[in-house]
């Protein structure tokens, strides 16, 4: 999903955004822990990050994340854009019990020059009013590339915050997007220039003014 470029305020926010607004100054509400959660080590102790797949989430963890999407884009977060932020694996990290940070990579197939790449397709990007500019996007962001390397061939997402992703080492993709359907491959010419992709292993000769092609999926294709 390509958030609108109005939503990535601050030079170091990732599409997903992390909107701002005056922290209210409401306590945490309690809630439970997921006993499969993972912690990741990051570059702050006192930010312990927690990963756990979709299915190993509890409702309340679940819960908590569609409330922080909701709160960070306003509302603006389409029942296809929550379906396209599970099924894969989740980052975040939270203060005093609260949901601060989120990311998500699910898995994708894309297509680039006719070869087929099991691809980590970053999505669910958002942080909690309040906490902008301190580097908890930089963290969830950081682990999910991470994760992307460990676990796919390639990565790839969409944004118009190029420069936060590039100090990531992500990279834009400047050849033309498509959306793969029944028997052809339709252009989807708003998109080109819009995403972005981490070329290593399998797909580090990749050429990035290439085809690319993503499958198809209700909602935002890209």
């Amino acid at each position: 999903m390509r958030w609108p470029a109005h939503r990535t305020a601050v030079p170091d926010v990732p599409h997903g955004g992390e909107e701002e607004a005056e922290n209210s100054g409401e306590a945490a509400r309690p809630r439970r822990t997921c006993a499969a959660c993972r912690y990741v080590e990051t570059l702050n102790p006192e930010r312990p990050l927690r990963t756990a797949t979709t299915s190993e989430l509890c409702i309340a963890e679940l819960r908590q994340i569609h409330e922080l999407m909701l709160l960070a884009f306003d509302n603006d977060f389409s029942d296809e854009d929550w379906e396209h932020t599970l099924g894969g694996i989740h980052f975040f990290l939270e203060l005093g019990g609260q949901m601060v940070s989120h990311a998500a990579v699910v898995p994708r197939m894309l297509e680039v020059g006719g070869s087929m790449f099991h691809t980590g397709y970053v999505e669910g990007v958002a942080t909690h009013p309040g906490f902008r500019s301190r580097g908890w996007g930089s963290d969830v962001v950081s682990a999910a590339t991470a994760h992307i390397h460990a676990t796919y061939g390639f990565g790839a997402l969409g944004t118009s915050s190029f420069s936060f992703y590039e100090r990531l080492g992500w990279e834009r993709w400047s050849g033309r997007t498509f959306v793969r359907r029944v028997g052809r491959h339709e252009a989807t010419p708003d998109e080109d220039g819009y995403v972005m992709v981490l070329r290593f292993g399998p797909s580090a000769d990749v050429d990035t003014s290439a085809d690319l092609s993503c499958d198809d999926r209700p909602g935002d294709l890209w």
